[in-house]
């Protein structure tokens, strides 16, 4: 499993993947609680029956969301810590008679590259299930099962197992269970990631409308504060429901 996730990282050209060599580092995700429900700095997580946060107070701390939401948002169990923490904020009480300041739009800023960044193990998880010569239509007894069992394991690997695991059922002749299997990972894994390509696009079109964005008066910078609290929460929609 590690030797092709290391061979598929390998192979990718494109610019975007230079940043996966620290979301696969081993630092634990912030906003993670450990089993008596504590988060970051000591902070008490209402966490829900699978571990996931349910709701997420800021109490107005704007700088609480670079904690919650870190920089190496990690894989597997780690990056559905980031991105089940991200679903579960409160962020509305934001827009409400809040006087936004230049430090504020900064802290905004760094939130939506952290986001940003946390949904690249999605892009490569689209490269190993639709790219190379793994996925060509052949005739079922031709599949490179193996190869293509390999590159569902590696996905689970950066994306974590899925929530209901398919069960394996006894080999009968004729009957390709195997390649069922592959099929109904690979299918359940790909729905994932383009639900975060939605998200990842999202980010990618503010992150270059801001971008060319010189200065601001403090008008245009509280409207453009408010527009990214509610970019954020339009976001939190588009989260699967299983993360």
């Amino acid at each position: 499993e590690h030797r092709v996730l290391a061979r598929a990282t390998k192979a990718m050209s494109v610019s975007c993947w230079s940043g996966m060599g620290r979301l696969v580092g081993g630092r634990r995700a912030a906003g993670t609680g450990e089993a008596n429900g504590s988060g970051p700095e000591g902070q008490e997580l209402n966490l829900s029956a699978r571990g996931a946060p349910q709701s997420v107070q800021l109490d107005g701390d704007l700088k609480r969301l670079l904690v919650l939401l870190p920089e190496d948002a990690g894989i597997g169990a780690q990056l559905r810590a980031f991105w089940g923490t991200f679903a579960a904020l409160e962020l509305q009480p934001l827009l409400e008679g809040r006087s936004w300041s230049r430090d504020d739009w900064f802290t905004l800023n760094k939130v939506r590259k952290h986001c940003l960044s946390a949904t690249y193990p999605f892009g490569l998880a689209l490269e190993l299930l639709l790219q190379g010569r793994l996925w060509r239509d052949v005739p079922a007894k031709d599949a490179p099962r193996a190869d293509q069992w390999n590159a569902v394991l590696a996905v689970q690997r950066v994306l974590g197992p899925l929530q209901e695991e398919v069960l394996m059922v006894p080999v009968q002749r004729g009957v390709d269970f195997l390649g069922r299997e592959i099929a109904d990972r690979r299918e359940r894994y790909l729905t994932q990631a383009r639900a975060f390509q939605l998200l990842m696009a999202t980010l990618w079109r503010a992150e270059e409308r801001w971008s060319k964005q010189a200065s601001m008066r403090q008008a245009e910078l509280a409207e453009a504060c408010v527009e990214e609290v509610q970019m954020l929460l339009a976001m939190q929609h588009m989260v699967p429901s299983e993360w």
